[in-house]
């Protein structure tokens, strides 16, 4: 389980006991700012940068595109495409 950025702060009680029980993993993930991310995307389109794509599955087989991440045989990003 990711959590991706705060909005109502940090303060609040987590129950850690579902987590254990499933033996699941909890992440953090921190993002920049607007401005950092702008900027950003500013460099990526004067280098023109564009992420690696190891594959490209439709919807229906989004399975497929699931086992082959959590097999990490893949270099680059997955693309599930909802529509076309």
């Amino acid at each position: 389980m990711s959590l991706i950025g705060v909005l109502t702060g940090f303060a609040g009680p987590i129950d850690p006991m579902p987590v254990l029980f499933r033996a699941s993993r909890l992440e953090g993930v921190l993002v920049g700012s607007v401005h950092t991310f702008e900027t950003m995307n500013r460099a990526f389109e004067a280098k023109k940068l564009r992420p690696v794509i190891d594959d490209v599955f439709t919807l229906d087989r989004a399975s497929v595109a699931l086992a082959k991440m959590k097999a990490a045989t893949h270099f680059g990003k997955i693309v599930v495409r909802v529509n076309g």
